[in-house]
């Protein structure tokens, strides 16, 4: 499972790339890659974080420590 702050917003959804070589992911046997037009269009990682679509540590770790533990 995953925790979201908020309701689901499907436009403040991003995705990176799922084939950028920085990701580093042990894809399976990739010569029958089929991306969604959704993937193909996403980008690097790199790209996502000059773009301000990833947070940093420095803010995930700020959120995480205003949250109330139950």
């Amino acid at each position: 499972g995953y925790l979201c702050s908020t309701p689901y917003s499907p436009t403040r959804e991003h995705g990176v790339h799922p084939l950028d070589p920085a990701l580093d992911l042990p894809w399976p046997d990739m010569s029958e890659v089929v991306l969604s037009d959704k993937d193909k269009a996403a980008p690097l990682l790199a790209d996502a974080a000059n773009m301000g679509m990833l947070p940093t540590m420095e803010r995930c770790q700020e959120w995480g420590l205003s949250q109330q533990l139950p």
